[in-house]
């Protein structure tokens, strides 16, 4: 059985992981839940989501501009994002890509959301 951890309201503990294979690209980010509103504003905007992640919790397949095609599991303090690569162009790739790394900057850095 795969645990997902969610950090406290308060804590400072961050996990944001990249995991890659030739089929998938995945991102998974666990965070304090106070972080939440900034993380899914940014992916709002990243993704020209409309607002779909707001307060949301999610554990859906969604589509997104251009047809990408990911699975997202979203809740406060924890997002997985994750693509299957034979079903996204190359162009996806890279949006989803650097989305993991804006996502990874913002926890890291505590960079402007």
């Amino acid at each position: 059985m795969h645990r997902i951890y969610v950090h406290a309201e308060n804590s400072n503990n961050i996990s944001v992981r990249v995991k890659e294979t030739d089929d998938t690209y995945q991102i998974y980010a666990s965070y304090s839940r106070f972080k939440s509103r900034q993380i899914q504003n940014y992916v709002d905007r990243q993704l020209k989501a409309n607002h779909t992640f707001r307060n949301a919790r999610i554990d859906a397949d969604m589509t997104f501009e251009n047809n990408m095609l990911v699975h997202v599991k979203s809740k406060p303090g924890l997002l997985v994002i994750r693509m299957d690569k034979t079903k996204n162009d190359s162009d996806a790739y890279y949006r989803i890509k650097e989305l993991g790394e804006g996502i990874k900057d913002k926890l890291t850095e505590g960079g402007n959301y």
